[in-house]
């Protein structure tokens, strides 16, 4: 089992957006039932779920459609397939929502003109 449609990604880590969205594809999606469950990366360590260690806003539904909200930080998809003759396979992504800034830089080229 393995991720087909999954942009180019570093460390095998899925880079968001704050509210932004991305459908997950795998390639046993026509051939199995498909589930998906976010965990945020806190919780996993054993930290108790509380205001001050929340995870990011991530939601993912049951087509995979994952959605990130308002909240940056670190959180894990896990993705169970179970197929037709009995055999449960469990992937991890990695997702990190960060704050993305562009900077335009434009460079303008001047050329002296001689006027006679």
């Amino acid at each position: 089992m393995k991720f087909v449609n999954l942009p180019n990604t570093k460390h095998q880590t899925l880079l968001m957006t704050p509210n932004s969205e991305i459908n997950l594809k795998i390639n046993r999606d026509a051939s199995a039932v498909v589930s998906y469950a976010v965990h945020p990366v806190n919780t996993l360590c054993g930290d108790q779920p509380g205001k001050d260690n929340e995870g990011p806003t991530i939601s993912v539904d049951g087509n995979g459609i994952v959605r990130t909200g308002e909240v940056s930080g670190p959180a894990v998809i896990v993705v169970t397939v179970r197929e037709a003759f009995g055999l449960t396979q469990t992937i991890s992504l990695p997702v990190e929502v960060i704050v993305e800034s562009f900077i335009l830089y434009v460079h303008i080229f001047v050329v002296p003109m001689e006027y006679t």
